[in-house]
Order: structure tokens, then sequence, then C-alpha cells
């Protein structure tokens, strides 16, 4: 493991789009486009070029229930395997379904469920340190 320095600018372009066809229930799409200029190294390593985002969301009228559904995706990397100028390799694409929800018991107290990467993505963030499989995480959550 070695680190890497370089002038990067960078142009991002991205946009949302956002639609409630009912009270309480939310769709949101954005996309982000990034370019990178590299000064002195021949790709941007581990940035990604392109982020999409869709996202359902529901709200009980009295509030007490939320729910999320959202699907990301982000293409694939490119990763420095070795310091010969021109090799490289790209790392997998993301293609990840995650699902959460929420229920408040009461006024200050809840609870509260994620389950992440549904699909079981199996990629490398960085290069040769794998992400997650399906995970979750769940709670108490307690206001004063």
């Amino acid at each position: 493991f070695d680190v890497v320095y370089d002038d990067v600018d960078v142009v991002n372009l991205s946009g949302s789009l956002k639609a409630s066809p009912i009270k309480g229930l939310d769709f949101t799409a954005t996309v982000s486009q990034n370019f990178y200029d590299t000064k002195f190294e021949t790709k941007p390593w581990h940035l990604p070029s392109l982020d999409l985002n869709f996202m359902a969301q529901y709200t009980s009228p009295n509030g007490k229930l939320k729910g999320r559904g959202q699907i990301y995706m982000q293409n694939g990397v490119p990763a420095n395997t070795s310091f010969i100028p021109g090799k490289f390799t790209t790392l997998n694409s993301l293609f990840d379904l995650s699902l959460a929800g929420e229920y408040w018991f009461a006024e200050k107290v809840g609870a509260f469920l994620e389950l992440n990467n549904l699909l079981d993505n199996k990629r490398e963030r960085w290069l040769y340190y794998r992400t997650y499989g399906i995970n979750f995480l769940g709670g108490v959550t307690m206001r004063f």
C-alpha cells in the first residue's frame, strides 16, 4: 500500500428530479457525472465518474412510520495495479439495493432497521479491499 498524490481538476455535472404523486410518497432520481483532469497520474485513481441514485420514500400520515427503498449505481473506478505507467485495472461497478424503515412508538422513542446491499454486490471499493456483502443495522432511537 502506498499513497499517491496528484493535482486534479474536477468538473461535476449533476441533476435531480423529485416527484410526489401522493401525500407522503416521494420519488427522487439523481445523476452525477464527474470529469477529471489529472496533472501527473494517468487516471484519477479510485474516483468514480458516474453516480446514479433512485429513491422512493414513504411517510405515514401521522408521521410514525417511514420507509425508504434505494437503488444506487456507480461505474467502475480505475485502480493503479503497479507503478508502471499505463498499467491499471478497472474495479467492478456498484449496483446496490437498500431498504430502510423506522417506527415511532411514542413521541420520543422509536426503532429503525436498515438492510443494505441486498443484491450482495461483491466488489472492491479500493483495490484489494472488499466491501461488505448483505448487511443490516437496527436500533432504538430516543430523543431527549
